[in-house]
């Protein structure tokens, strides 16, 4: 997918992106290819959905594509939050023996 970028007078950048076949202006601060591919992975959830259903209603379509995009970030979330979780413990974990090492060289030293 190629975008076409233009600067705005407040230098926001406008992005002509296609999805589903439709062309779609996007302005914003962000870095072109950024844009280019969010708008990309929308595109192909929405033509995978257009495809794999009887579904012919591009609204439809789009409305089922963010929630799958929003299952699979919720998911990432949860994720991401309980191995953090486990980060934090096992870092608790380590410091607690370090501590308790180090409680032992001090009495050895005293």
């Amino acid at each position: 997918m190629s975008g076409k970028i233009e600067l705005t007078e407040n230098k926001s950048r406008q992005i002509k992106v296609d999805i589903l076949g439709k062309t779609y202006t996007l302005k914003g601060d962000s870095e072109s290819g950024y844009v280019e591919k969010i708008a990309d992975y929308v595109d192909q959830k929405m033509k995978a959905l257009s495809t794999n259903s009887e579904i012919v209603d591009s609204s439809k379509i789009a409305i089922l594509a963010a929630l799958n995009i929003a299952d699979e970030l919720f998911k990432t979330k949860d994720e991401l939050i309980g191995k953090l979780k486990l980060n934090e413990e096992k870092a608790a974990d380590l410091l607690n023996l370090l501590n308790n090492e180090f409680k032992k060289f001090e009495d050895f030293i005293e």
